[in-house]
């Protein structure tokens, strides 16, 4: 009796174990990062002695602040909303920009004269295992 309730503890053991092991984990990217390497650029991360930054390699060379050109306040010219044929503006609100947790982002006006956060617009996520533009187009009209 002894050994079958032992065997029993030892396969419900196991079995919790296991259920830890095949849950995916899902991590969070950068998305300053993410934003840099969308639009074709290189992220590159410098470490000071007051932390790590995020920088973007565009294809002139510059090296810029990769938030800063999430957010929209450098290298508009380079960014995805001027990669599709839109103007970039940068927008205030913090329903809008959310996701970063800033005043103000940049935003693809588009056609219609609709404003929308430019990650949003690409269908950027930021969760490590689904990293990259989504297949589905985004509705714009």
């Amino acid at each position: 009796m002894k050994f079958i309730f032992f065997s029993l503890k030892l396969i419900i053991f196991g079995i919790f174990i296991m259920s830890i092991l095949i849950l995916p984990v899902q991590a969070l990217v950068n998305p300053a990062d993410a934003y840099c390497s969308a639009c074709g650029y290189e992220p590159v991360t410098e470490t000071r002695d007051d932390g790590e930054y995020s920088l973007c390699k565009l294809p002139d060379g510059a090296i810029i602040d990769a938030w800063e050109f999430l957010i929209g306040t450098t290298a508009a010219d380079f960014g995805w909303c001027r990669q599709q044929g839109y103007e970039q503006v940068v927008i205030d609100g913090m329903d809008a920009c959310e996701p970063f947790l800033t005043a103000s982002c940049a935003a693809c006006v588009l056609p219609n004269g609709t404003r929308v956060e430019v990650t949003k617009l690409m269908n950027l996520s930021f969760r490590e295992e689904y990293l990259g533009l989504l297949r589905d187009e985004p509705d714009i009209t």
